[in-house]
């Protein structure tokens, strides 16, 4: 008896795309022959979480399987907006496998399971990828690993120059694999540019995420980093200055005997001084890579909210007083909702920011650090053409995610 994987996805896949596996067996003709396929995670991969029987297709005799279904619903977002150094994640990426079994058999003993005969393994990212872009989708490109890799990307869509308020949180996740060796060292650098001229840089030893002690660690990771204002100015040597600087930028490098050499993309940060007529709006929100992201909204804002009523009905008495009711009101849940206005963004920004009107889940960070979590509900888009690209402008309009009873 044999089961073969006929094919296999890459290492990491997107759960909420589907991703298939194909088996066959030598004995798919059998009697009443069944694939038996369980599907295990854990940091182990060693909890069971599924079992399924299924036969072959007749015109292939093989069974297709993809598990996503099954894993998405042990992958989330985390809460770690505030942190001031690097975290690892503990559920944005998952292991998995997948063991094989058959059953056939027939008569009064009936069927036989036999097996796992084979077992296949990978993980998981809570990520999507679009109908464009899951053909050419590639977790290697979201690897940080080793100088060769240069220009690996973080786990975001937004546009490597962004806009950044004083005392706005802001983090920045990546994925890396096990090093094969302790013979270097790995930063996090980050670099703010004075108006003045010249700069300065504080690099932060990340090589405990690739490598600890006398062995790498193991398999593939991802990892948070706090790069917003308030985050860094706990820990840098210098302020990020919204008076003196212009903007700061963020990459990850490797120092050896040969001398430093570029792991990741640079990110820039530009420092928004400008004084703003009306309240800003920070939005939290989980992308499309299963990580937070980030924006803020600048312009005008309407508030409002929503009242639902619970009443009681009785009728008046023979001889009642004029202040005697009919109907009472017994509960009062009120819903606050809000509208507000984004200032001009271009094309890039805009393909990003569908991300947040898309997202399964969005956050307003209050000025005193709060995640209150929103419903999206509605986004209106007003387009102004210029010679030779498009500017846009958006009207969000959400729900907070919860009422509360007066």
């Amino acid at each position: 008896m044999a089961i073969t994987v006929v094919t296999s996805p890459s290492l990491v896949s997107n759960v909420r795309n589907p991703f298939w596996y194909t088996f066959s067996s030598t004995n798919s003709t059998l009697a009443n022959f069944k694939f038996v396929i369980d599907v295990f995670t854990g940091s182990t991969a060693s909890t069971k979480v599924f079992r399924d029987r299924q036969s072959p297709k007749p015109s292939t005799s093989r069974v297709d399987f993809s598990p996503n279904g099954i894993l998405r619903d042990y992958v989330y977002p985390e809460m770690y907006y505030q942190i001031t150094a690097s975290t690892a994640s503990t559920s944005t990426l998952l292991n998995y496998s997948v063991q094989v079994s058959e059953e056939y058999g027939a008569g009064a003993s009936g069927t036989t399971i036999y097996g796992p005969l084979t077992t296949v393994t990978g993980y998981c990212l809570n990520s999507v990828a679009t109908y464009q872009q899951l053909p050419r989708w590639n977790y290697r490109d979201y690897i940080i690993y080793t100088a060769t890799t240069t220009e690996r990307k973080f786990l975001t869509n937004a546009p490597t120059t962004k806009k950044v308020r004083s005392g706005e949180y802001e983090t920045l996740s990546f994925m890396t694999q096990n090093f094969p060796t302790s013979a270097l060292d790995v930063y996090l650098r980050v670099q703010n540019f004075r108006l003045s001229g010249g700069s300065s840089v504080n690099n932060f030893s990340i090589l405990n995420l690739f490598y600890s002690g006398t062995s790498a660690t193991t398999g593939i990771r991802v990892f948070h980093f706090g790069v917003g204002p308030a985050n860094l100015d706990p820990i840098l040597s210098f302020d990020i200055n919204f008076e003196t600087d212009y903007k700061y930028i963020i990459d990850i490098f490797m120092d050896d005997i040969n001398g430093s050499s570029g792991m990741s993309e640079t990110r820039t940060f530009e420092l928004d001084a400008e004084c703003s007529r009306f309240p800003t709006k920070r939005f939290m929100f989980q992308n499309r890579f299963g990580v937070r992201d980030y924006f803020t909204a600048t312009l005008a804002e309407t508030n409002s909210y929503k009242i639902d009523r619970t009443t009681f009905e009785q009728v008046l008495p023979v001889n009642y007083q004029v202040n005697n009711k009919g109907t009472s009101i017994t509960d009062i849940d009120v819903q606050d909702s809000v509208v507000v206005n984004t200032n001009w963004v271009n094309d890039e920004e805009s393909a990003w920011l569908k991300e947040l009107f898309t997202t399964l889940d969005a956050f307003e960070i209050t000025a005193d650090g709060d995640a209150i979590p929103i419903i999206i509900k509605n986004t209106n888009e007003e387009v102004k053409q210029r010679v030779n690209d498009k500017l846009y402008k958006y009207e969000i309009s959400y729900d907070y995610a919860f009422k509360y009873n007066v």
